[in-house]
């Protein structure tokens, strides 16, 4: 794998690219939001093999990938879908025509959809074209602008690809496909993937490029079945800290790995060696264990007497 640049090397400035290819902007050896997320709370190990600097990485395809690619293109860059999605005559890929049609559209930089996909993505387009406050947030503005800037701390070189930003700046917004636009369960799965800590980075490096720092980084969630129910949401200043808190681990894990060009896998915080894990139980259980206890639900119960027990000795008895 090729070293990663440290700060001493250089880092770009900060600037605005418009039109680049979301390809080009995935092969840029820079910082990403889903690549601070991958330091700060897996391992520096796993983050170097997924990101730009292994020559062997390949981003994985899959089928509900395609859905969503073809679904931003439908909402943000409706002009370009005709000529990016290549249909594919079939309703899944279990026959060889059809996966080597897929394989070919995707070689040639388009995205493949089996026909009933084509019917999701309108119906995902128009839902969203219908919520009174969604079909708002992608007027007047620019979809896939590029971001680059250095960390004020460490130097390292970052990025950002904002999904859509309007004109006036004052917000930031991200198109995502969900199981479940319900703001609880959704809300789950966004600090699981680290949306806090991506709208956060998102903030504060539009702010940095930009100039000021927009008012609000917006999710539109969207579900990918009937009837294609919408959600706007945005993180509370609470989560958005929490999140600057693990950019911030996450840069300085970069700098120090990129630096020292040692990127351990699973250890202990503070520890430089690998080591064996004593773990204990996570708090939610804790939690619901001694809720039982208080219920009385683990008091020791009344035996059946002996006589009892005995006569149920041969069902105990292996065959």
């Amino acid at each position: 794998m090729t070293k990663p640049d440290t700060a001493a090397q250089g880092s770009p400035s900060p600037r605005r690219v418009f039109g680049l290819p979301a390809i080009d902007y995935h092969a840029m050896r820079a910082l990403s939001a889903s690549g601070a997320w991958l330091l700060a709370e897996e391992c520096a190990a796993k983050f170097l093999w997924r990101s730009p600097w292994n020559p062997l990485y390949e981003p994985e395809a899959k089928t509900e990938f395609d859905l969503g690619v073809a679904a931003h293109l439908a909402v943000l860059e409706p002009q370009r879908q005709a000529e990016s999605v290549v249909l594919i005559e079939a309703g899944d890929y279990r026959t060889t025509k059809a996966r080597e049609a897929r394989d070919m559209a995707r070689a040639a930089g388009k995205v493949p959809l089996l026909l009933y996909q084509l019917d999701i993505v309108r119906a995902i387009a128009g839902s969203i074209r219908a919520h009174p406050i969604a079909s708002q947030a992608f007027n007047g503005g620019e979809a896939e602008l590029t971001l680059t800037w250095p960390d004020p701390t460490t130097g390292i070189p970052c990025k950002a690809r904002p999904d859509y930003l309007p004109a006036h700046g004052r917000w930031l917004v991200d198109l995502k496909t969900a199981a479940s636009a319900n703001p609880r369960t959704w809300r789950d799965q966004a600090y699981r993937l680290g949306y806090h800590a991506r709208a956060a980075w998102y903030l504060d490096g539009a702010a940095t490029v930009l100039g000021e720092m927009p008012e609000e980084y917006w999710f539109v969630i969207v579900e990918k079945e009937p009837p294609y129910l919408v959600s706007v949401i945005t993180f509370d200043e609470e989560a958005l800290e929490w999140g600057r808190v693990a950019n911030c681990k996450a840069c300085e894990l970069f700098a120090r790995s990129a630096a020292t060009n040692d990127w351990p896998g699973y250890r202990q915080p503070g520890q430089n060696r690998e080591r064996a894990f004593r773990i204990g139980l996570p708090p939610w259980a804790l939690y619901q264990l001694q809720d039982r206890e208080d219920a009385g639900e683990f008091k020791p119960g009344t035996l059946p007497e002996p006589a009892v027990l005995r006569a149920a000795a041969p069902f105990f008895a292996n065959p």
